[in-house]
C-alpha cells in the first residue's frame, strides 16, 4: 500500500455543525473554531485572511473534527502563501484565492494522472519507502496491456512469472517484441539464450529482434557494443526502465532500481526510437526457431 499524503485529523466541538468552520490563525499555536466565517471576518476586520476549513461530524461518535491534507513539507509552502497574500496591496477576497488554490490542485491533478512517474526497487527496503518491485510492476503492465508489448534486456533466465504474463497477453492478442541479445553473436558475454528463456518453448506468436554485428561499432581493439538497454513498454503509454535483466536475481535477490513511467511524452519516444531501428535494420529480426 502506498500513501500519498498524511493526514492529521483535529478534534473540535460545536453548537451547530451547519455553520461551523476552523482556521488557523497567524500568531496562534492550534486551530481556533467559529461557529460561522462571518464571526471571524466581524471580529479581525476585512484585513484578517485566514483559509477556512469546513467542521466535519463523525458519523460513529458525533464528535466533530476538520481535516488538514498538507504535507510536511507543503505546510511553510502554504504559510509563504498566506503572508504574500496578506501582504498583497490587491483587494483578492478570500473565495477568489481558493477558487485559485482550488484550480492548481485540480490542475496538478490532472497533470498527475496524465503523467506518472514511480521509482521501483528490488533490494533490502523499508516500509515506510512504500516502493514496488522490479517484478511486480512488469508483471502489472504486462498484465494490463491491451495492444502491444516491447520487452528489451539483455539476458534472460528463469523468469517464470514474466513468461507465463506474456502467454497470457499473447491469449489476448496482444503483440509481443522481444528485443534481445542474440547468445551466437555476443561473443561470449551470455552462454545462454535469452529467446529460449522467454518464448516458454514457442516463438511463433513473437517477434523477435536483436543487434546484428555488422551494426555494433567497434573499439580500436575490434571489440563491439553490448545491447544492455533493460526496459518494457505497453501500449505506447506505459514505460518502465530499469538496471535489471530478465533474470530470477535481478527481479528478487539483487539490488536493482527502475522507473516506471505512466503517461507523458516519453514512452511514445522510446516506441518511435525502437520501430525506427527495427525499419532501419539497426534491430533485425531473429529467423531462428527455439
Amino acid at each position: 500500500m502506498k500513501t500519498v499524503e498524511f493526514f492529521s485529523a483535529h478534534p473540535v466541538f460545536l453548537l451547530d455543525e451547519a455553520a461551523g468552520v476552523v482556521s488557523l490563525p497567524e500568531g496562534r499555536p492550534g486551530p481556533r473554531l467559529w461557529l460561522a466565517a462571518e464571526d471571524e471576518i466581524e471580529q479581525g476586520g476585512i484585513a484578517v485572511k485566514h483559509a477556512h476549513f469546513p467542521a466535519m461530524t463523525c458519523t460513529t461518535c458525533g464528535q466533530h473534527y476538520f481535516i488538514s491534507r498538507l504535507l510536511p513539507d507543503n505546510r511553510g509552502l502554504l504559510s509563504e502563501f498566506a503572508m504574500a497574500w496578506q501582504r498583497s496591496a490587491a483587494n483578492i477576497s478570500g473565495t477568489e484565492v481558493a477558487a485559485a488554490l482550488e484550480a492548481a490542485s485540480f490542475q496538478a491533478h490532472r497533470l498527475r494522472e496524465l503523467s506518472n512517474v514511480e521509482l521501483v526497487w528490488t533490494g533490502p527496503s523499508t516500509w515506510s519507502a512504500g516502493l514496488r518491485s522490479t517484478e511486480q510492476v512488469i508483471l502489472d503492465i504486462i498484465s494490463r496491456a491491451k495492444r502491444s508489448i516491447y520487452l528489451v534486456t539483455f539476458a534472460a533466465y528463469r523468469v517464470e512469472a514474466i513468461v507465463a504474463a506474456l502467454r497470457d497477453a499473447i491469449s489476448r492478442d496482444v503483440r509481443v517484441t522481444l528485443v534481445l541479445e542474440d547468445k551466437d553473436e555476443s561473443d561470449g558475454k551470455v552462454n545462454f539464450s535469452a529467446l529460449t528463456s522467454l518464448a516458454g518453448g514457442d516463438r511463433r506468436a513473437l517477434k523477435v529482434y536483436v543487434w546484428p554485428p555488422e551494426q555494433r561499432k567497434r573499439n580500436d581493439r575490434g571489440q563491439h557494443g553490448t545491447p544492455h538497454a533493460k526496459c518494457v513498454l505497453v501500449d505506447s503509454d506505459r514505460l518502465f526502465v530499469s538496471s535489471a535483466n530478465m533474470t530470477s536475481f535481478a527481479v528478487a535477490l539483487n539490488i536493482e532500481l527502475g522507473v516506471f513511467l505512466n503517461g507523458g511524452d516519453a514512452p511514445r519516444q522510446m516506441e518511435r526510437n525502437l520501430t525506427e531501428l527495427i525499419r532501419t535494420g539497426v534491430r533485425r529480426e531473429h529467423k531462428s526457431e527455439v
